[in-house]
Protein backbone atom coordinates (compact mmCIF):
# COMPACT_ATOMS: atom_id res chain seq x y z
CA UNK A 1 0.00 0.00 0.00
CA UNK A 2 2.50 2.25 0.94
CA UNK A 3 4.58 1.65 -2.47
CA UNK A 4 1.37 2.72 -4.17
CA UNK A 5 1.13 5.50 -2.42
CA UNK A 6 4.41 6.54 -3.52
CA UNK A 7 3.98 5.83 -7.42
CA UNK A 8 0.77 7.62 -7.41
CA UNK A 9 2.54 10.63 -5.63
CA UNK A 10 5.57 11.10 -8.16
CA UNK A 11 2.89 10.70 -10.82
CA UNK A 12 1.13 14.07 -9.26
CA UNK A 13 4.08 15.87 -8.94
CA UNK A 14 5.16 15.01 -12.42
CA UNK A 15 2.43 16.51 -13.89
CA UNK A 16 1.96 19.12 -11.88
CA UNK A 17 5.91 20.52 -12.58
CA UNK A 18 5.11 19.63 -15.99
CA UNK A 19 6.96 16.38 -16.79
CA UNK A 20 4.00 14.67 -17.79
CA UNK A 21 2.83 15.99 -21.29
CA UNK A 22 -0.11 18.59 -21.28
CA UNK A 23 -2.87 19.10 -23.39
CA UNK A 24 -2.37 22.62 -24.43
CA UNK A 25 0.92 24.65 -25.27
CA UNK A 26 1.62 27.38 -23.30
CA UNK A 27 3.78 29.99 -24.59
CA UNK A 28 5.08 32.16 -21.44
CA UNK A 29 6.10 28.97 -19.68
CA UNK A 30 6.80 25.49 -22.17
CA UNK A 31 9.59 26.14 -24.30
CA UNK A 32 8.62 25.21 -28.24
CA UNK A 33 8.98 21.32 -29.28
CA UNK A 34 7.28 20.07 -32.45
CA UNK A 35 7.50 16.22 -31.76
CA UNK A 36 6.91 14.67 -35.37
CA UNK A 37 6.02 11.42 -36.34
CA UNK A 38 5.85 9.72 -39.05
CA UNK A 39 2.39 7.92 -39.41
CA UNK A 40 0.96 5.45 -41.53
CA UNK A 41 -2.80 5.60 -41.02
CA UNK A 42 -5.62 6.77 -42.29
CA UNK A 43 -7.70 8.84 -39.55
CA UNK A 44 -11.30 7.59 -39.67
CA UNK A 45 -12.93 10.19 -37.17
CA UNK A 46 -13.44 13.51 -37.77
CA UNK A 47 -13.79 16.62 -34.83
CA UNK A 48 -16.97 19.17 -35.46
CA UNK A 49 -15.77 23.12 -35.80
CA UNK A 50 -18.52 23.25 -32.90
CA UNK A 51 -16.12 21.19 -31.39
CA UNK A 52 -13.16 23.28 -32.16
CA UNK A 53 -14.54 26.37 -31.36
CA UNK A 54 -14.85 24.91 -27.34
CA UNK A 55 -11.35 23.87 -27.52
CA UNK A 56 -8.90 26.46 -25.30
CA UNK A 57 -6.60 28.68 -26.98
CA UNK A 58 -2.90 26.68 -27.06
CA UNK A 59 -4.69 23.20 -27.18
CA UNK A 60 -1.87 20.81 -28.94
CA UNK A 61 -3.16 19.72 -32.37
CA UNK A 62 -1.55 17.51 -35.47
CA UNK A 63 -0.15 18.98 -38.76
CA UNK A 64 0.29 16.35 -41.26
CA UNK A 65 2.95 17.09 -44.04
CA UNK A 66 5.57 15.41 -46.88
CA UNK A 67 8.63 16.23 -46.75
CA UNK A 68 10.38 13.88 -48.50
CA UNK A 69 9.59 11.49 -50.98
CA UNK A 70 5.85 9.64 -50.06
CA UNK A 71 6.70 9.58 -46.29
CA UNK A 72 4.12 11.27 -44.06
CA UNK A 73 4.91 13.22 -40.52
CA UNK A 74 2.56 14.87 -38.04
CA UNK A 75 4.18 17.90 -36.85
CA UNK A 76 2.99 18.88 -33.23
CA UNK A 77 0.84 22.57 -33.44
CA UNK A 78 -0.80 24.88 -31.81
CA UNK A 79 -4.65 25.81 -31.54
CA UNK A 80 -5.07 29.60 -31.46
CA UNK A 81 -8.82 30.18 -32.40
CA UNK A 82 -11.73 30.13 -35.01
CA UNK A 83 -12.69 32.68 -37.42
CA UNK A 84 -16.14 33.07 -39.67
CA UNK A 85 -15.52 34.98 -42.40
CA UNK A 86 -17.95 35.42 -45.28
CA UNK A 87 -19.35 31.81 -45.36
CA UNK A 88 -16.49 30.13 -44.23
CA UNK A 89 -15.50 28.53 -41.28
CA UNK A 90 -11.99 28.35 -40.31
CA UNK A 91 -9.41 27.40 -37.93
CA UNK A 92 -6.59 29.66 -37.02
CA UNK A 93 -3.10 27.57 -36.18
CA UNK A 94 0.93 27.88 -35.43
CA UNK A 95 3.71 25.41 -36.14
CA UNK A 96 6.62 25.09 -33.94
CA UNK A 97 10.23 25.27 -34.09
CA UNK A 98 10.17 26.92 -37.58
CA UNK A 99 8.55 24.66 -39.82
CA UNK A 100 7.33 26.40 -42.61
CA UNK A 101 3.96 25.60 -45.26
CA UNK A 102 3.85 26.98 -48.93
CA UNK A 103 2.18 26.38 -52.00
CA UNK A 104 1.18 22.71 -52.38
CA UNK A 105 0.80 21.78 -48.57
CA UNK A 106 -2.81 23.11 -49.40
CA UNK A 107 -5.19 19.85 -47.96
CA UNK A 108 -2.87 19.15 -45.45
CA UNK A 109 -5.18 17.89 -42.27
CA UNK A 110 -5.30 19.00 -38.73
CA UNK A 111 -5.81 16.61 -36.13
CA UNK A 112 -6.67 16.80 -32.60
CA UNK A 113 -4.37 14.90 -30.28
CA UNK A 114 -6.39 11.65 -30.25
CA UNK A 115 -6.23 11.54 -33.97
CA UNK A 116 -9.63 12.86 -35.47
CA UNK A 117 -9.45 15.53 -38.64
CA UNK A 118 -10.77 18.73 -37.71
CA UNK A 119 -9.71 20.72 -40.93
CA UNK A 120 -7.94 21.05 -43.87
CA UNK A 121 -5.12 23.63 -44.59
CA UNK A 122 -6.11 26.40 -47.11
CA UNK A 123 -4.63 30.00 -45.78
CA UNK A 124 -1.57 31.44 -45.06
CA UNK A 125 -0.83 34.87 -43.26
CA UNK A 126 0.83 37.00 -45.26
CA UNK A 127 4.30 37.99 -44.13
CA UNK A 128 4.30 35.01 -41.96
CA UNK A 129 4.80 31.16 -43.10
CA UNK A 130 4.82 29.68 -39.82
CA UNK A 131 0.84 30.55 -38.83
CA UNK A 132 -1.98 29.39 -41.27
CA UNK A 133 -6.03 28.86 -41.33
CA UNK A 134 -7.73 25.37 -42.21
CA UNK A 135 -11.17 24.84 -42.94
CA UNK A 136 -13.43 23.36 -40.68
CA UNK A 137 -13.56 19.42 -42.26
CA UNK A 138 -16.99 19.35 -42.91
CA UNK A 139 -17.18 22.13 -45.21
CA UNK A 140 -14.77 19.90 -47.00
CA UNK A 141 -16.96 17.01 -46.49
CA UNK A 142 -19.80 18.77 -47.99
CA UNK A 143 -17.78 18.95 -51.72
CA UNK A 144 -20.11 15.90 -53.88
CA UNK A 145 -22.87 17.81 -52.63
CA UNK A 146 -22.41 21.57 -52.71
CA UNK A 147 -23.01 23.66 -55.43
CA UNK A 148 -22.00 27.14 -53.92
CA UNK A 149 -19.35 29.31 -54.50
CA UNK A 150 -17.36 31.11 -52.53
CA UNK A 151 -14.95 33.31 -55.16
CA UNK A 152 -14.62 36.39 -53.19
CA UNK A 153 -12.43 39.21 -52.17
CA UNK A 154 -10.42 37.64 -49.31
CA UNK A 155 -9.45 39.15 -45.78
CA UNK A 156 -6.18 41.02 -46.90
CA UNK A 157 -4.53 39.68 -43.80
CA UNK A 158 -4.17 36.61 -45.25
CA UNK A 159 -3.90 34.41 -48.86
CA UNK A 160 -4.43 30.95 -50.22
CA UNK A 161 -1.76 28.60 -50.38
CA UNK A 162 -2.58 26.92 -53.47
CA UNK A 163 -1.80 23.91 -54.78
CA UNK A 164 1.02 24.49 -56.57
CA UNK A 165 1.30 24.58 -60.47
CA UNK A 166 4.06 23.42 -61.61
CA UNK A 167 5.54 22.83 -65.58
CA UNK A 168 9.09 21.30 -67.12
CA UNK A 169 10.48 21.18 -69.73
CA UNK A 170 10.40 24.83 -70.24
CA UNK A 171 12.62 25.90 -67.00
CA UNK A 172 12.72 24.63 -63.64
CA UNK A 173 12.55 28.25 -63.38
CA UNK A 174 9.67 29.10 -64.80
CA UNK A 175 7.03 29.93 -62.07
CA UNK A 176 9.56 32.56 -60.87
CA UNK A 177 9.25 33.92 -64.47
CA UNK A 178 5.68 33.92 -64.74
CA UNK A 179 5.06 35.68 -61.44
CA UNK A 180 7.31 38.20 -62.08
CA UNK A 181 5.44 39.35 -65.41
CA UNK A 182 8.23 37.63 -68.58
CA UNK A 183 6.85 36.82 -71.60
CA UNK A 184 6.92 33.16 -72.74
CA UNK A 185 8.63 33.37 -75.87
CA UNK A 186 11.34 35.42 -73.22
CA UNK A 187 11.66 32.11 -70.90
CA UNK A 188 14.42 29.77 -71.45
CA UNK A 189 13.70 26.19 -72.66
CA UNK A 190 15.02 22.57 -71.77
CA UNK A 191 14.37 19.71 -74.43
CA UNK A 192 13.84 17.42 -71.07
CA UNK A 193 10.64 16.82 -68.79
CA UNK A 194 10.95 17.19 -65.48
CA UNK A 195 11.81 13.42 -64.51
CA UNK A 196 10.30 11.77 -60.79
CA UNK A 197 12.44 9.77 -59.05
CA UNK A 198 9.56 7.20 -58.56
CA UNK A 199 12.22 4.53 -60.31
CA UNK A 200 13.90 4.55 -56.94
CA UNK A 201 10.57 4.64 -55.02
CA UNK A 202 8.14 1.82 -54.94
CA UNK A 203 4.74 2.60 -54.80
CA UNK A 204 2.81 2.76 -51.84
CA UNK A 205 1.10 0.50 -50.56
CA UNK A 206 -1.72 2.62 -50.10
CA UNK A 207 -2.45 6.41 -50.30
CA UNK A 208 -2.34 8.20 -46.63
CA UNK A 209 -3.69 11.30 -46.07
CA UNK A 210 -1.14 14.02 -45.84
CA UNK A 211 0.78 12.41 -49.34
CA UNK A 212 1.36 14.44 -51.67
CA UNK A 213 -0.51 14.24 -54.92
CA UNK A 214 -0.23 15.60 -58.72
CA UNK A 215 -3.37 16.47 -60.47
CA UNK A 216 -2.12 16.28 -64.43
CA UNK A 217 -3.08 17.67 -67.76
CA UNK A 218 -0.07 17.11 -69.29
CA UNK A 219 2.24 14.63 -69.16
CA UNK A 220 5.24 13.77 -71.92
CA UNK A 221 8.63 14.01 -73.75
CA UNK A 222 8.95 17.76 -73.10
CA UNK A 223 6.18 18.82 -70.79
CA UNK A 224 4.76 17.75 -67.28
CA UNK A 225 2.15 20.47 -66.05
CA UNK A 226 -0.11 20.30 -63.61
CA UNK A 227 -0.76 21.04 -59.50
CA UNK A 228 0.23 19.32 -56.93
CA UNK A 229 -1.24 19.44 -53.36
CA UNK A 230 -2.46 17.02 -51.04
CA UNK A 231 -4.59 14.34 -49.83
CA UNK A 232 -6.66 15.35 -46.72
CA UNK A 233 -9.16 12.84 -46.02
CA UNK A 234 -10.00 9.62 -47.04
CA UNK A 235 -13.99 8.19 -47.15
CA UNK A 236 -15.66 5.13 -49.00
CA UNK A 237 -13.45 5.26 -51.69
CA UNK A 238 -13.23 8.89 -52.06
CA UNK A 239 -10.04 10.80 -51.81
CA UNK A 240 -10.95 14.84 -50.55
CA UNK A 241 -8.29 16.87 -51.17
CA UNK A 242 -6.53 20.32 -52.26
CA UNK A 243 -8.09 22.33 -49.74
CA UNK A 244 -8.79 24.91 -52.77
CA UNK A 245 -10.37 24.20 -56.33
CA UNK A 246 -7.80 23.12 -58.73
CA UNK A 247 -9.02 25.11 -61.93
CA UNK A 248 -12.82 25.69 -60.15
CA UNK A 249 -14.48 24.58 -63.71
CA UNK A 250 -15.93 20.84 -64.71
CA UNK A 251 -12.80 18.45 -64.30
CA UNK A 252 -13.84 16.18 -66.98
CA UNK A 253 -12.11 13.67 -65.50
CA UNK A 254 -8.35 14.52 -64.59
CA UNK A 255 -6.40 12.02 -63.46
CA UNK A 256 -3.84 12.25 -60.23
CA UNK A 257 -1.13 10.71 -59.22
CA UNK A 258 1.35 10.01 -56.60
CA UNK A 259 4.06 13.06 -56.35
CA UNK A 260 7.43 12.44 -55.04
CA UNK A 261 8.51 14.98 -52.58
CA UNK A 262 11.69 16.32 -52.93
CA UNK A 263 12.00 19.51 -50.81
CA UNK A 264 10.53 22.83 -49.61
CA UNK A 265 11.76 25.56 -51.66
CA UNK A 266 11.41 28.39 -49.33
CA UNK A 267 10.32 32.73 -50.09
CA UNK A 268 12.79 34.86 -50.54
CA UNK A 269 10.55 37.09 -50.89
CA UNK A 270 9.96 37.60 -54.87
CA UNK A 271 7.34 34.34 -54.81
CA UNK A 272 6.12 32.35 -51.96
CA UNK A 273 7.36 28.86 -50.35
CA UNK A 274 6.23 25.97 -52.24
CA UNK A 275 6.96 21.74 -52.36
CA UNK A 276 8.66 21.09 -55.23
CA UNK A 277 7.89 17.89 -56.08
CA UNK A 278 8.21 15.39 -59.32
CA UNK A 279 5.13 13.88 -60.86
CA UNK A 280 5.09 9.67 -61.18
CA UNK A 281 3.95 7.16 -63.19
CA UNK A 282 1.83 5.71 -59.93
CA UNK A 283 -1.79 6.41 -60.62
CA UNK A 284 -4.52 6.95 -58.01
CA UNK A 285 -7.96 8.03 -59.57
CA UNK A 286 -9.45 10.92 -61.31
CA UNK A 287 -11.24 14.21 -60.14
CA UNK A 288 -14.84 14.22 -60.39
CA UNK A 289 -15.34 17.50 -58.25
CA UNK A 290 -13.66 20.66 -58.56
CA UNK A 291 -15.26 22.94 -56.06
CA UNK A 292 -14.17 26.21 -53.52
CA UNK A 293 -13.45 23.67 -50.63
CA UNK A 294 -11.36 21.00 -52.69
CA UNK A 295 -11.50 18.04 -55.41
CA UNK A 296 -13.26 14.97 -54.84
CA UNK A 297 -11.22 11.69 -56.90
CA UNK A 298 -12.55 8.73 -57.01
CA UNK A 299 -10.53 5.33 -57.51
CA UNK A 300 -13.30 3.65 -59.43
CA UNK A 301 -12.38 5.10 -63.19
CA UNK A 302 -9.03 5.38 -65.53
CA UNK A 303 -7.72 8.39 -67.26
CA UNK A 304 -8.98 9.68 -69.87
CA UNK A 305 -6.44 11.24 -72.20
CA UNK A 306 -6.03 12.69 -75.46
CA UNK A 307 -3.23 11.04 -77.72
CA UNK A 308 -0.77 13.93 -79.62
CA UNK A 309 2.07 12.76 -81.77
CA UNK A 310 4.51 15.10 -82.80
CA UNK A 311 6.87 14.57 -85.96
CA UNK A 312 9.35 17.46 -85.97
CA UNK A 313 11.80 18.00 -89.17
CA UNK A 314 14.70 20.42 -89.43
CA UNK A 315 16.34 21.82 -92.62
CA UNK A 316 14.58 18.95 -94.75
CA UNK A 317 15.63 15.98 -92.92
CA UNK A 318 19.03 16.89 -91.30
CA UNK A 319 17.50 16.57 -87.87
CA UNK A 320 13.72 14.69 -86.79
CA UNK A 321 12.26 13.44 -83.47
CA UNK A 322 9.03 12.61 -82.49
CA UNK A 323 7.53 13.82 -79.70
CA UNK A 324 4.39 12.01 -77.66
CA UNK A 325 2.39 14.16 -75.30
CA UNK A 326 -0.56 13.17 -73.07
CA UNK A 327 -3.22 15.64 -72.35
CA UNK A 328 -5.93 15.09 -70.06
CA UNK A 329 -9.37 15.59 -71.31
CA UNK A 330 -11.08 19.14 -70.70
CA UNK A 331 -14.30 20.34 -70.40
CA UNK A 332 -14.29 22.50 -73.00
CA UNK A 333 -12.42 21.21 -77.17
CA UNK A 334 -11.00 25.30 -77.28
CA UNK A 335 -8.94 24.23 -74.12
CA UNK A 336 -7.69 20.40 -75.42
CA UNK A 337 -6.86 21.97 -78.64
CA UNK A 338 -4.86 25.03 -76.77
CA UNK A 339 -2.79 22.50 -74.70
CA UNK A 340 -1.89 20.60 -77.91
CA UNK A 341 -0.47 23.32 -79.45
CA UNK A 342 0.78 24.14 -76.42
CA UNK A 343 3.01 21.09 -76.25
CA UNK A 344 3.59 21.01 -79.94
CA UNK A 345 5.06 24.70 -80.17
CA UNK A 346 7.30 24.30 -76.93
CA UNK A 347 8.54 21.28 -78.38
CA UNK A 348 9.54 23.06 -81.82
CA UNK A 349 11.80 25.24 -79.55
CA UNK A 350 13.03 22.40 -77.33
CA UNK A 351 14.65 20.52 -80.06
CA UNK A 352 15.09 24.17 -82.39
CA UNK A 353 19.09 23.93 -83.45
CA UNK A 354 21.42 24.71 -80.57
CA UNK A 355 23.53 27.21 -82.68
CA UNK A 356 22.28 30.67 -83.11
CA UNK A 357 20.47 31.15 -86.10
CA UNK A 358 18.87 34.30 -87.29
CA UNK A 359 15.41 33.30 -89.05
CA UNK A 360 13.04 30.23 -88.09
CA UNK A 361 10.23 29.37 -90.34
CA UNK A 362 8.02 26.46 -90.79
CA UNK A 363 4.39 25.01 -91.38
CA UNK A 364 2.81 22.27 -89.08
CA UNK A 365 0.31 20.36 -90.11
CA UNK A 366 -2.17 19.15 -87.47
CA UNK A 367 -4.97 15.88 -87.92
CA UNK A 368 -7.20 15.66 -85.47
CA UNK A 369 -9.73 12.92 -84.61
CA UNK A 370 -12.79 12.46 -82.80
CA UNK A 371 -14.47 9.75 -80.80
CA UNK A 372 -16.47 9.48 -83.35
CA UNK A 373 -14.25 8.67 -86.32
CA UNK A 374 -14.48 11.86 -88.28
CA UNK A 375 -10.98 13.89 -88.90
CA UNK A 376 -9.99 17.60 -89.46
CA UNK A 377 -6.64 18.56 -91.20
CA UNK A 378 -5.82 21.96 -90.45
CA UNK A 379 -2.41 23.65 -91.98
CA UNK A 380 -0.44 26.57 -90.12
CA UNK A 381 2.19 28.65 -90.94
CA UNK A 382 4.71 28.76 -87.67
CA UNK A 383 6.63 31.93 -87.90
CA UNK A 384 8.47 31.37 -84.89
CA UNK A 385 8.96 28.56 -82.89
CA UNK A 386 5.97 29.96 -80.42
CA UNK A 387 3.40 30.84 -82.14
CA UNK A 388 1.23 29.79 -84.98
CA UNK A 389 -0.38 32.46 -87.38
CA UNK A 390 -3.75 34.18 -86.92
CA UNK A 391 -5.60 31.94 -89.26
CA UNK A 392 -5.08 29.16 -86.42
CA UNK A 393 -6.56 31.15 -83.83
CA UNK A 394 -9.27 32.07 -86.12
CA UNK A 395 -10.60 28.54 -86.22
CA UNK A 396 -9.85 28.38 -82.63
CA UNK A 397 -12.46 31.14 -81.99
CA UNK A 398 -14.59 30.60 -84.69
CA UNK A 399 -14.78 27.57 -87.04
CA UNK A 400 -14.16 25.06 -83.59
CA UNK A 401 -17.35 26.42 -81.50
CA UNK A 402 -19.60 26.45 -85.29
CA UNK A 403 -18.67 23.22 -86.04
CA UNK A 404 -16.62 20.78 -83.55
CA UNK A 405 -18.35 21.86 -80.09
CA UNK A 406 -20.02 18.94 -79.76
CA UNK A 407 -17.34 16.48 -80.49
CA UNK A 408 -15.13 14.86 -78.14
CA UNK A 409 -11.14 14.54 -79.25
CA UNK A 410 -9.55 11.22 -79.59
CA UNK A 411 -5.86 11.85 -80.88
CA UNK A 412 -3.93 14.54 -82.46
CA UNK A 413 -1.17 13.88 -84.68
CA UNK A 414 1.31 17.30 -85.80
CA UNK A 415 3.66 17.18 -88.23
CA UNK A 416 5.98 20.18 -88.57
CA UNK A 417 8.71 21.34 -91.28
CA UNK A 418 11.26 23.84 -89.57
CA UNK A 419 13.98 25.73 -91.85
CA UNK A 420 16.28 27.54 -89.87
CA UNK A 421 18.82 29.83 -91.13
Amino acid sequence: MKKFILLFSIAVFLFSTGCVEKNYYDSEGLEETSIARTVSNNPVATFSFEQVTEMQKGTKMYLRVNRTGFSVEEHMIVFEGTLEDAGERLIVCKTLNGLKIGQGDSGSPILTADGKVAGVLCYGFNANSTQFIARAIEDVLSINNNNKSLNRNLNSNYYKIEPYFYMSGITGDMPKYVKKGVNLVDIPVQNNSLKSTSDKLSEPASLISGMSISASIIQGDVINYGAVGTASYIKDEMIYAFGHPFMNKDPYGTPVFYADMITLIESNGDYPSYKLSAPTDYFIGIIVEDKTEGILITTDDEPSFIESQHNIDINNGDETYLVKHKISKQEDIYYEIYYVCLTSAIAIDAYAPSNSYNYASGTSTVVITFDDSDEITLIFTTYDTYDYDSEFFSWLDEQLYNNYYDKRIKDISINSKMTYE
